[in-house]
């Protein structure tokens, strides 16, 4: 069972996987090594922010309207409140990145390894592809 003791904290995140549920496939879901952190706060507020690591640099400012939709097909941020159950972690969300999330529940296993957090999503339809998919976000903690 997990417990708050064991979530509050930063975490940042060490990799990302995703397996696509009709063909098995197996990969990073935003690349090699992306960019992530998450925070758990005692009083019920969560929040995190993950990008690729291979995002490309606007050419000049503000970005071009491409350039505008490869920066966001390339993070993943919310926040809201969480709550605990067992071996489940769920996140209310109050906003999103992406505004089909905003209001809604987001649900994902939860385990501790040791300095490790591993959040696994149940399936959903993956919010770039719509594909049924798990992902697995392994995370160290920071603090």
């Amino acid at each position: 069972m997990i417990t708050a003791q064991d979530v509050i904290a930063s975490w940042k995140l060490v990799s990302w996987r995703r397996k696509v549920l009709d063909t098995g496939e197996e990969a990073d879901a935003f690349g090699p090594r992306p960019v992530g952190f998450l925070n758990y706060a005692p009083g019920g507020r969560m929040m995190v922010l993950v990008v690729r690591s291979d995002r490309k640099l606007p050419a000049e400012i503000p970005p071009t309207d491409a350039e505008k939709v490869s920066l966001f097909e390339s993070m993943l941020a919310y926040a809201g409140t969480y709550a605990l159950d067992n071996d489940k972690v769920f996140h209310n969300l109050d906003l999103s990145w992406n505004q089909t999330w905003t209001g809604l529940q987001q649900v994902r296993f939860c385990r501790r390894d040791g300095t490790r957090l591993v959040l696994t999503t149940p399936t959903l339809k993956d919010p770039m592809d719509g594909k049924d998919s798990i992902h697995i976000l392994t995370w160290e903690k920071v603090s």
